[in-house]
């Protein structure tokens, strides 16, 4: 294990973190006691930087960005803007998220100058969460955490890469797939993308036609 230990002198940080805590509802159970349920809340903690800590060095946690192009990467990329339903925008990320769907804004943003496959593998991420989590789409009664909504998005991203023929297994480990409670959203982004593509060979093809007829 690693310890680490704050310097001396150094100020800690107030953060919002969350926390559970039980309330009695007006409901009672199978043996007649109240019921109680749990939720999830918010208080002031205080925490430290790592910058501000001394110790050994923290092991990294996570997986490495994918790297390599993708056959037909523009086509791919124009089907999956084609079905999107929100603007997707391409953006410098500092937080170290590879992209991030916003409901209340009502559009995608995907990390600039990542990798091809990494780009299509987020993209998809994001169209999914908008597919199955925006607030629309919710049902109000019940409400899902978001680890749960990562799984769903990540589940249904391995799932259309490997469909394409892309290698996303570094990122997207493969028993996240079997994970995801809607496969509906699968068949349906699929069924989409392909359209897409077709209609993009289509265009292709009459062009090249007239071209010859010149």
């Amino acid at each position: 294990m690693c310890f680490v230990q704050q310097r001396k002198g150094e100020k800690g940080i107030k953060i919002i973190a969350p926390c559970k805590y039980k309330v009695e509802i007006d409901e009672k159970d199978d043996d007649g006691k109240q019921k109680v349920i749990e939720r999830l809340g918010f208080k002031v903690v205080t925490t430290f930087d790592i910058a501000q800590t001394d110790g050994p060095d923290l092991p990294t946690i996570g997986v490495n960005e994918l790297t390599g192009d993708v056959d037909g990467y523009r086509k791919l990329f124009n089907a999956l803007t084609e079905i999107c339903p929100v603007p997707i925008y391409a953006e410098d990320i500092q937080n170290g998220a590879k992209g991030y769907y916003s409901d209340a804004e009502k559009k995608i943003v995907i990390k600039s100058d990542m990798s091809q496959l990494q780009t299509i593998k987020t993209l998809i991420h994001e169209i999914a969460h908008e597919k199955l989590h925006a607030k629309d789409h919710m049902d109000k009664e019940y409400p899902v955490d978001r680890r749960t909504k990562e799984v769903e998005a990540e589940s249904i991203a391995y799932t259309l890469c490997q469909h394409y023929s892309l290698d996303s297994s570094d990122y997207s480990f493969s028993y996240i797939a079997g994970y995801s409670s809607d496969k509906d959203i699968k068949d349906e982004m699929i069924t989409d993308i392909d359209k897409s593509l077709e209609k993009q060979m289509k265009r292709e093809q009459s062009k090249a036609v007239r071209d010859e007829a010149r």
